[in-house]
């Protein structure tokens, strides 16, 4: 082997980052409805009206199960708030 040659594993490129640091876990459009108990015309209504977030990868609509969880969080409504002693 020639000295001028270089050494092929020093070519080689570094590794991907691990999948979590990299991207997130997403899932497609029935598993979101699952999430949230509802059907999966809602979910793509929701999505493109803008109030659930999405990918769009390879023209299917994909979810992250934390802004799912966000989406639940933010339309919660408090146990106290529906009690009748409290409203006008």
């Amino acid at each position: 082997m020639s000295a001028n040659r270089t050494h092929r594993s020093s070519l080689t490129t570094p590794p991907f980052p691990p999948r979590a640091a990299s991207r997130p876990h997403l899932i497609g459009i029935r598993e979101a409805a699952t999430y949230l108990c509802c059907s999966t015309v809602t979910v793509r209504r929701r999505a493109k009206d803008g109030s659930l977030p999405y990918y769009p990868v390879h023209g299917r609509l994909m979810f992250d199960p934390a802004d799912l969880r966000r989406f639940l969080q933010v339309r919660r409504v408090d146990a106290r708030a529906l009690t009748s002693d409290e409203q006008p």
